[in-house]
């Protein structure tokens, strides 16, 4: 009886589309929904190209999407649910990407699909934009009278999405996003349009896996309110929760993510999420979803290439890759021993000495000194097999204001050297999310000390003065990051550099105990 209600219901206002998927105030994402439907600014994944285009640009690799709702199971004997199924890959540049979505509503005779095609775009360092352009309709077999006649209704259209997504900092990004700017009429017997629907939210990712995220949607005079939290408990299992606010109603939800990650040649996640009404009795709803990504670092059969302008590795051997000495003395430039990078451009540092035996060095006043490197795929170390990081160079700390913002040497988006507290921290980067090891000791200021930092794709380590100080254990490759400069001293939403550096020497391999010893004591 309540199905046969349920299926009326529907007939009834199909003239006016039920809404199912065409409304789009929903996200079809499994990850989205557990968070509360928060997620316009940290749309990262698959299935973020109904909800932002913009953010398919943060995959780096293939991606495919399978995701499944059983929607109010107590109402209609388990015979609605929602099905969408996305796919995105990076378009000849990880600054590009391109997406394709099928996002269908069935419930007994009556089907509603969305269909699109996403574009994505990076615009510098912070700056994206996405574009949807859609294909979407419905359709009842159920033969139903309008205006004295009798048929099956069916009716498609063609609309456009577009997205924004800027990231003020490594952490803070925001994000805005409009559906249906076409305002097409979805109506068969009258002229009635996809309402113009605008979403703008904040989403904040913290350095220990814990992400905040806050939406509002616009939609005609309708206003609705999304808030979410997830907290990454390891690098396998995410948990979240959320809840969504209208005049109306709203919901609350809970999810989880089970995960591999840093795998090889395939990386797939497990998604689940609950929601449930806060004030309409109409049962709850179950979504899981399954992700694969897809390569990218190595492909069988052929030579290892490197996610950056398609760089072949052959082979990766033991290697001194760069070498900026400082031993310049003067001017506004530093040179690459190995001829191997560009020449790095001062900005305000001065000219001091070095360490005891090894010729000048740059000082840095920790409020807007630093040196650019242009970009270069030499810096893309750790993300593909059997390529490592090693970092070396000399610290000088001097007393400062902030001890917390002290930014040694960055990578964007890759990896970066900073120091916290006077101690040395080593990050990462690996699927978008962070990872550091901290020094146990810490640096006394105006003391010049040897710092060496590694990372072989099983773990990260700190020396200093030639001693291994700190080893945590870490799998997986390293993101390759922006085609942004490269930053001494400074690394941007995290401050600038107090003090003195030298002798920044690069590796492609890590290295032994002893090497590293006989490093710290050359001359």
């Amino acid at each position: 009886m309540k199905k046969n209600i349920f299926l009326c219901l529907i007939l009834v206002f199909c003239d006016s589309y039920l809404f199912g998927v065409l409304d789009e105030t929903t996200a079809p994402g499994v990850r989205a929904q557990g968070m509360g439907e928060a997620y316009v600014a940290l749309c990262d994944q698959v299935d973020s190209g109904l909800i932002n285009p913009a953010g398919l640009v943060q995959l780096s690799k293939k991606s495919v999407g399978l995701f499944y709702s059983n929607l109010y199971p107590g109402l209609v004997n388990d015979n609605i649910n929602s099905q969408f199924v996305s796919y995105a890959q990076p378009l000849f540049s990880p600054k590009r990407v391109i997406g394709i979505n099928l996002y269908t509503f069935s419930a007994d005779k009556y089907t509603e699909y969305v269909g699109a095609l996403s574009f994505a775009s990076k615009f510098g360092s912070k700056l994206s934009l996405g574009l949807n352009i859609k294909y979407l309709g419905w359709n009842s077999s159920q033969v139903v009278s309008f205006n004295d006649s009798s048929e099956a209704l069916e009716k498609n259209t063609n609309d456009l999405d577009l997205g924004l997504l800027y990231r003020i900092s490594d952490r803070l990004s925001c994000a805005v996003a409009g559906n249906n700017l076409l305002g097409s009429n979805i109506s068969v017997s009258k002229n009635e349009c996809l309402p113009l629907i605008t979403r703008a939210g904040l989403g904040y990712r913290s350095a220990n896996g814990l992400n905040y995220a806050f939406d509002i949607m616009v939609k005609g005079s309708e206003m609705k309110y999304f808030t979410g939290l997830e907290k990454w408990l390891s690098e396998l299992i995410g948990v979240r929760a959320g809840m969504n606010y209208i005049s109306s109603g709203g919901n609350m939800s809970f999810g989880f993510t089970y995960r591999n990650v840093n795998k090889e040649r395939l990386n797939y996640s497990i998604d689940y999420a609950f929601i449930s009404p806060l004030y309409m009795q109409v049962g709850q709803v179950h979504r899981i979803g399954f992700s694969f990504s897809f390569g990218g670092d190595v492909i069988p059969g052929k030579t290892e290439i490197s996610k950056k302008k398609n760089l072949v590795v052959e082979e990766v051997e033991p290697a001194e890759l760069i070498y900026y000495s400082l031993n310049e003395g003067s001017g506004d430039k530093i040179k690459d021993e190995k001829k191997k990078s560009s020449p790095g451009t001062i900005t305000g540092a001065t000219w001091i000495d070095g360490p005891p035996g090894r010729g000048k060095a740059l000082s840095f006043n920790g409020v807007d000194n630093h040196v650019t490197i242009p970009y270069s795929d030499i810096f893309n170390l750790g993300n593909i097999k059997g390529s490592e990081l090693v970092l070396e160079l000399w610290v000088k700390p001097e007393a400062a204001e902030s001890k917390e913002l002290n930014a040694l040497l960055d990578k964007h988006n890759s990896y970066f050297l900073r120091l916290m507290q006077n101690k040395i921290v080593f990050v990462i980067i690996s699927n978008a999310v962070q990872y550091n090891v901290v020094s146990n000791a810490s640096l006394i200021d105006n003391n010049w000390y040897h710092i060496v930092v590694t990372y072989d794709q099983k773990a990260m380590k700190i020396y200093i003065n030639g001693e291994l100080d700190v080893t945590k254990p870490q799998e997986g490759f390293i993101d390759p990051g922006d085609e942004e400069d490269i930053y001494l001293g400074k690394r941007e939403g995290l401050g600038y550099f107090r003090g003195g550096l030298d002798e920044i020497r690069l590796y492609n391999t890590a290295l032994p105990d002893t090497k590293i010893k006989e490093m710290f004591h050359r001359k």
